[in-house]
């Protein structure tokens, strides 16, 4: 690539990315190529590398970068084209769907993604028509023309376009379609408060997926860069019903934006919302990784940032963010109600008091019925006999019994050695000594050979 007498090249065969002088070939600055794709296109100053997972600009004088965009979950699936100051990229995105067998499948998705070459912002994303990924980009006149590997896609004239759906709105002001059409045009072309304004007016307060996602595309980068308040986020959607996947990329965006702003207080308090959320905790997650794509249980991802806000409020000396959030997590609990417990239990696993509640839960469980769930939950709290010793020796001897009224005799059996020799110096409430409990315990089993023949058996 040759701009300004400059000479832009990125070999096959190298690492680096070289800037030489066009007029005797010295080199002028290099740099690591790192997971540059391409040389995309130059614009000024400046010249934009696609990359693995996002674009970088970088200053043609020397190298420095400018501005570096990642694209998480995204990645490219052509080369681009420059029209003005906006680079159109296509790309395609794994799409992971719950199939009825509890199974997920995933497919690739095609968009097309606008970025402005001057902030690195994404000024729009749009699916293709038919859904599928595009190949290399081209410009023809004002039509875009893309090469798959069995075809060639003609993408229409964009002021013909334009054309048609002003003539269209000048008849029906309200037609949704119509005006969402020309918000994804003015998008596109960088004309971010024209598109913003049609979005909201397509949008209404149940707008359809595609103009939805849209919108929530719109407000998520407008947030990334700054423009945008977390505070100021729902004024935006106003009374839109966001589906269950746009709610969580939403949440997720604010959740990082106050963090990083050392909110942990309020990112919490999003999280708790997000985590009640139950439709939203029936799905799997696609969660954009480093790389790729991780899919999660829903609930195992909302426990895992819960845990996180928390620790990163505690590490805060000077807050006080940690008590109001353990005041939070301790009214989440309600004594009377099972369901709300074993929730509880699922977001919060990780709290101080957890296993304090999973005693409580296994109190209150019933014993044929939830056989398995009981010992599960008190064989978690007998683990933990090195940092809570209290709760794991009533935790152990509330197993015992457990075994016993259900009928598992010989799980007791077995088990009366080794729970004398870890719990012979534990003091009990009653002042009964462990060998008075463990004899209670063995004069309720077939005969007196519990130690031989049935932990042999």
């Amino acid at each position: 690539m040759i701009t300004g007498g400059k000479v832009l090249a990125a070999p096959a065969d190298s690492s680096e990315l070289l800037c030489l002088d066009a007029a005797d070939g010295e080199r002028l600055w290099s740099q690591p190529r790192g997971n540059g794709l391409y040389l995309a296109a130059v614009l000024e100053d400046r010249a934009l590398i696609v990359e693995q997972e996002g674009l970088r600009a970088v200053r043609l004088s020397d190298g420095q970068t400018l501005w570096h965009r990642g694209m998480r979950g995204t990645f490219p699936t052509g080369r681009g084209v420059r029209t003005g100051s906006i680079y159109h990229l296509p790309t395609g995105s794994p799409r992971v769907q719950r199939l009825a067998n509890d199974q997920t499948r995933t497919s690739l998705t095609g968009e097309i993604l606008s970025i402005s070459m001057e902030t690195g912002r994404t000024l729009s994303s749009s699916p293709t028509a038919d859904g599928l990924p595009l190949g290399n980009l081209a410009v023809s006149g004002q039509r875009l023309i893309s090469q798959r590997l069995d075809s060639l896609i003609a993408l229409d004239v964009l002021h013909s376009v334009e054309s048609r759906l002003n003539q269209a709105l000048a008849t029906q002001p309200q037609d949704r379609e119509a005006l969402a059409d020309r918000a994804r045009l003015a998008l596109h072309q960088g004309r971010t408060a024209d598109g913003l304004r049609d979005l909201r007016a397509a949008a209404g307060d149940q707008p359809d997926a595609a103009t939805q996602t849209l919108l929530v595309n719109q407000v998520l980068e407008q947030l990334r860069s700054g423009e945008l308040a977390v505070r100021d986020v729902e004024g935006m959607l106003g009374n839109m019903k966001l589906s269950a996947e746009n709610r969580f990329r939403l949440n997720r965006n604010q959740i990082e934006a106050l963090q990083s702003s050392g909110q942990y207080e309020e990112s919490f308090r999003v999280l708790m919302t997000l985590a009640r959320n139950r439709s939203l905790l029936t799905n799997a997650l696609t969660v954009p990784g480093q790389r790729e794509n991780v899919v999660l249980d829903a609930t195992s991802w909302a426990s895992s940032e819960l845990k996180s806000a928390y620790h990163m409020a505690a590490a805060n000396a000077e807050s006080s963010a940690a008590k109001v959030m353990d005041q939070q997590i301790i009214a989440e609990w309600q004594k009377s109600n099972v369901e709300i417990q074993r929730s509880w239990l699922e977001r919060f696993g990780w709290h101080a008091t957890a296993n304090e509640r999973r005693l409580q839960l296994a109190g209150q469980l019933d014993p044929t019925r939830d056989f398995l769930e009981i010992e599960q939950l008190l064989s978690t709290v007998a683990a933990a006999a090195s940092s809570e010793p209290v709760l794991a020796f009533q935790s152990e001897t509330a197993l015992m019994r457990h075994w016993l009224e259900t009928g598992h005799q010989r799980t007791v059996a077995a088990q009366l050695n080794s729970f004398r020799d870890r719990w012979k110096d534990q003091p009990q409430s009653d002042g009964r000594t462990i060998e008075a409990l463990i004899e209670g315990w063995r004069s309720r089993l077939p005969d007196d050979r519990a130690d031989t023949e049935w932990s042999l058996a």
